[in-house]
């Protein structure tokens, strides 16, 4: 932003008229009508297309149409152009706001502004929040569904893992154990049973019976529930260790007889090769005593 200017009187008052480059005459639409003592002026040195690059006592004027480098804030360095008025407070950032960060910051910087203000002037809600027709003070306004009011006065974002159905000025409501949103969350319904948790309707998640449990999120009924490592069983249902000689080492409903070779002891470990020279033709094996040694005239070749 190359100058600004406070009051501007051509063509009717104008306030906070502003430019980036050498026309500001043809800028007048980035300015504001109602001439006051004061205004906020926000701008970002950032071409980009969609988003809010100028803001005058919290209207959007301009899309982000950046600035030309190398260039300083100017007051009145326009000498045909003078006005009085004098610099308050400037707040520069050395990173590229967000659109919302953006906003934020100009509406915060204008409700604090315009507290002693002129009561013939409507002024605008803070960010993310309203009020009813005929409202006389900034108490009256009202953070949206979804935003909470914080201890700074700004409405901020439910976080994850809670939510706000009504606009009004109550904290967030934690979702029910077990569940969980994502931020800005407006309905009960947005909670949903996070890992290992399943519910008809999200709202009294329940974990799955004794040795099993659910991979996925938003699982709605127990038959997501499965075996874990070890065990077997209808998914949903009661799980049982394995077998001795059977093996299952991840989520499931079955134990596998452990193959030709080898024989198992612990239902959730891997089976375990017959001792070198011993072998053994018996699926599903639950012991080493059942590697038998090679017969008179035959010899052991490791075949694995």
């Amino acid at each position: 932003m190359n100058w600004i200017h406070g009051h501007w009187g051509h063509q009717g008052a104008r306030a906070g008229l502003n430019f980036y480059g050498n026309d500001y005459h043809g800028n007048l639409h980035f300015s504001v009508a109602n001439v006051d003592n004061w205004l906020t002026i926000c701008g970002r040195n950032l071409v980009a297309s969609g988003s809010d690059g100028i803001i005058v006592n919290d209207i959007v004027k301009a899309g982000a149409l950046g600035g030309e480098g190398n260039c300083a804030l100017g007051i009145n360095s326009n000498n045909n152009e003078a006005s009085e008025w004098q610099l308050s407070k400037l707040y520069i950032w050395n990173y590229h706001l967000s659109d919302v960060d953006f906003e934020l910051a100009s509406s915060s910087l204008y409700s604090a502004l315009s507290t002693n203000k002129s009561a013939s002037v409507c002024r605008a809600c803070p960010l993310f929040s309203r009020s009813v027709s005929g409202s006389v003070s900034m108490a009256q306004c009202e953070c949206e569904r979804g935003y909470a009011r914080s201890a700074g006065g700004v409405c901020l974002q439910c976080e994850a893992g809670t939510f706000k159905t009504n606009v009004g000025n109550v904290p967030c409501e934690a979702c029910p154990t077990g569940s969980d949103s994502a931020p800005g969350a407006t309905l009960l319904s947005n909670c949903t049973c996070g890992a290992g948790y399943w519910d008809m309707d999200h709202h009294d998640c329940k974990t799955c019976p004794i040795n099993s449990s659910i991979q996925k999120q938003n699982s709605t009924g127990i038959h997501d529930c499965q075996c874990n490592a070890g065990y077997e069983g209808p998914d949903g249902g009661e799980c049982l260790p394995c077998p001795a000689g059977t093996f299952k080492l991840g989520l499931g409903s079955t134990c596998s007889d452990c193959p030709d070779g080898t024989y198992g002891i612990a239902s959730d470990s891997p089976c375990i090769d017959c001792p070198y020279g011993t072998y053994n033709l018996v699926p599903g094996a639950d012991s080493s005593d059942l590697c038998l040694s090679c017969g008179p005239g035959k010899y052991y070749q490791d075949l694995r």
